[in-house]
C-alpha cells in the first residue's frame, strides 16, 4: 500500500470547504491577505476573525482497510461568539450533501500546501460526525471563544 501524505489531504480539504463556505482561502497568505481556513495550527497574525483550524487527532484504530482513516477536530475560534457560531455551523454544513447526510464519495481537488499548486484528486469515502459543532470552555485570555466539532474521516488518493 503507498503511504499516503495526510498534510495534503488535510490542506486539500480545507481548500474545498473554503470554496463551499465561501471563505478566504488565499494562495499566498500575508497581512494583506488572511486565511479563514487552515489545516492544523493557524498562524493567528495572518488569520480572519474567526479561523478555522483542521487538525488529525488520535482516535480509534480503525478497521483494516485499504483507505486511510483519521479522527479530525474542526475548530473555529474568534472574539465575536455569534461569528464563531456561525462559521463552525457553515462548516459542518458543507461537509454535508445536499440530502444532508455527511458526505460519502465525495471528490475533491487536492493540492500542495506550500506552492498551492493542483496534486491530483482525493476521495473522501466517508466522514462521519462525531458530535455537531459546540462551544468549548469560556473565552481564552484574548477574549476568544472556541466552537468546535470532530469527525473521523476515511479517503484514498485517486490519482
Amino acid at each position: 500500500m503507498m503511504p499516503v501524505n495526510v498534510t495534503n489531504f488535510l490542506h486539500s480539504l480545507a481548500k474545498a470547504i473554503a470554496v463551499a463556505c465561501s471563505i478566504p482561502f488565499p494562495g499566498t497568505i500575508d497581512a494583506a491577505h488572511k486565511a479563514a481556513i487552515w489545516a492544523g495550527e493557524a498562524i493567528e497574525s495572518l488569520a480572519t476573525d474567526p479561523f478555522t483550524t483542521l487538525v488529525d487527532y488520535g482516535g480509534s484504530a480503525p478497521e483494516f482497510n485499504q483507505a486511510t482513516e483519521i479522527a479530525v477536530q474542526v475548530a473555529t475560534m474568534g472574539t465575536v461568539r455569534d461569528a464563531v457560531r456561525d462559521r463552525a455551523w457553515a462548516v459542518y454544513q458543507a461537509l454535508r450533501a445536499s440530502d444532508g447526510r455527511p458526505w460519502r464519495s465525495a471528490t475533491i481537488a487536492g493540492i500542495v500546501p506550500t506552492t498551492q499548486a493542483a496534486d491530483g484528486t482525493w476521495r473522501v469515502i466517508k466522514a462521519d460526525f462525531v458530535q455537531p459543532p459546540g462551544f468549548v470552555g469560556g473565552p481564552d485570555e484574548q477574549g476568544r471563544v472556541m466552537c468546535a466539532f470532530s469527525m473521523d474521516v476515511r479517503f484514498v488518493k485517486v490519482v
